[in-house]
């Protein structure tokens, strides 16, 4: 009884909170719209909230609808060429673009290339329509509910109509809390990452530097020259930040960020970092100064080690070992080095942490490790003392889904493609989070010096609303 009440519309709120369910499942979604009007018009703009979500190759539907916004002018000359004629909707059913709230422009321009691929029939014609994409990014139904905007830059020349534009719709879009700029060249410019910066760090609670990529060796690398300046600003700036994750990649880069990690250790509660090989001796110090300037009480510490010596990680557990962890994560890549007996001895022992997880605890070669989580003696053991053993995945976690909002821009060297990404949903408290993801190298010369400080002088201009609370960035 009370079901068919619920299908008749007799409590639309209910009907509305069941449907929200399928927000994600969008062949149930296209089955509610066919159960009556009340859920046609519940189920209609959860469908077209994230569209290009959907997986799928055919987004005619939504291209078509988006084509209404477009200049008289652009019509005409997709008119010219055939590829729409006078039989364009003018009327719909619903206000799709007010429904917009997540954009995927990597997925949007791939689609319309292929639209326009089907409709001129001549791949030759196609680059003069690629600024199809761009005016449509330009349209008035950006300008309205939308709240995530998933950004795609590629070697087409016209994408800088693109690049002019992320600016103005970030300032125009007072609804935007979610950005996302997927790139696949090296960005020349940072001033404008810099100026973001400045005007978040007030309220910056969550920073991650992600190099994203193991270099071949006998390569010369670095971080870019740029990041190295963002950093800066970083640990000039910021001290609320609660969240750091951070690759250690470069000799330039471990002294500004130990000493971020020194400055805001009264607020930082999440810290993940990943030390590299890159020098033996900076390894060490790197791990020993980090025991003498961690916090005193951390809910979560991952430490991604390459090729730490047993004593050193020793060193770096007798100088933290007035500090109380609640989840510690190691991922020793360190062959023949056993850090299980300094872990006993330090952390199981003395009670210091409630849930541990280990993986390559004891090294035997480059290609065989162990977890601790699959060894049942050694679990049995640290629950004697009250310590959880888990699986390293599980306890593991991500800055992505440790945000509920963020500014992504990646950079990738791939096709449009290889770079979409689905995007996740994040459920974790508010703040600003400012995320850097390089995937390539940079070659630096090793004789470069770090560059002065960076910060810029004067007043930022005030582009980015109060409203934007996530940033997270990605830059070659």
């Amino acid at each position: 009884m009370s079901c068919s009440k619920i299908f008749s519309g007799n409590f639309p709120e209910l009907t509305y909170e069941i449907i929200k369910y399928f927000q994600n499942d969008f062949l149930t979604l296209h089955s509610c719209i066919l159960v009556n009007r009340l859920w046609c018009r519940l189920a209609t703009p959860l469908l077209w909230e994230n569209p290009f979500s959907v997986c799928t190759e055919n987004y005619d539907n939504y291209i078509e609808i988006y084509l209404q916004y477009l200049n008289d002018d652009f019509k005409t000359k997709l008119k010219e060429y055939n590829i729409i004629n006078n039989s364009l909707l003018s009327n719909t059913l619903f206000n799709y673009s007010s429904f917009l709230k997540y954009l995927n422009i990597n997925k949007l321009i791939f689609s319309v290339i292929n639209w326009l691929e089907a409709a001129i029939g001549d791949s030759d014609l196609v680059s003069d329509f690629i600024r199809l994409a761009s005016d449509i990014c330009n349209t008035n139904f950006i300008h309205n509910n939308i709240r995530n905007l998933n950004f795609y830059i590629g070697y087409y020349k016209e994408n800088k109509l693109l690049n002019n534009r992320i600016l103005p719709i970030i300032k125009l879009h007072q609804n935007l809390k979610k950005v996302s700029l997927d790139h696949d060249k090296e960005r020349e410019e940072l001033s404008e990452l810099q100026l973001l910066i400045q005007k978040s760090c007030d309220y910056l609670e969550n920073f991650g530097y992600d190099y994203g990529l193991i270099y071949p060796p006998g390569l010369i690398t670095g971080i870019p020259q740029g990041m190295y300046q963002l950093l800066d600003l970083i640990v000039i700036h910021c001290k609320n930040i609660k969240f750091l994750d951070l690759d250690i990649s470069d000799n330039r880069i471990y002294f500004p960020v130990l000493k971020l990690i020194e400055d805001i250790k009264h607020n930082l509660n999440y810290l993940s970092i990943n030390i590299y090989d890159i020098n033996r001796d900076v390894n060490s110090f790197i791990i020993q100064r980090l025991g003498e300037i961690i916090p005193f009480k951390l809910e979560y510490l991952h430490l991604y080690l390459h090729y730490i010596k047993a004593y050193d990680f020793e060193v770096f557990l007798k100088s933290s070992q007035d500090t109380f962890i609640k989840k510690l994560l190691i991922n020793n890549f360190t062959e023949g080095q056993d850090i299980l007996p300094s872990i006993k001895t330090y952390i199981m022992k003395k009670r210091r942490v409630k849930y541990l997880a280990i993986n390559g605890a004891f090294f035997k070669s480059k290609f065989v490790s162990d977890e601790l989580f699959s060894l049942k003696d050694e679990v049995k053991e640290f629950m004697l003392y009250d310590i959880k053993v888990q699986s390293y995945h599980d306890l593991m976690i991500n800055l992505y889904d440790y945000m509920k909002e963020v500014l992504v821009l990646f950079t990738e060297k791939n096709d449009i493609k290889s770079s979409q990404k689905k995007e996740k949903e994040n459920k974790k408290e508010n703040g600003v989070s400012f995320v850097i993801t390089v995937k390539e190298l940079q070659v630096v010369p090793t004789n470069e010096k770090p560059p002065p400080n960076s910060v810029i002088q004067g007043q930022p201009e005030r582009y980015i609303p109060e409203r934007i609370l996530r940033i997270d960035a990605g830059l070659s």
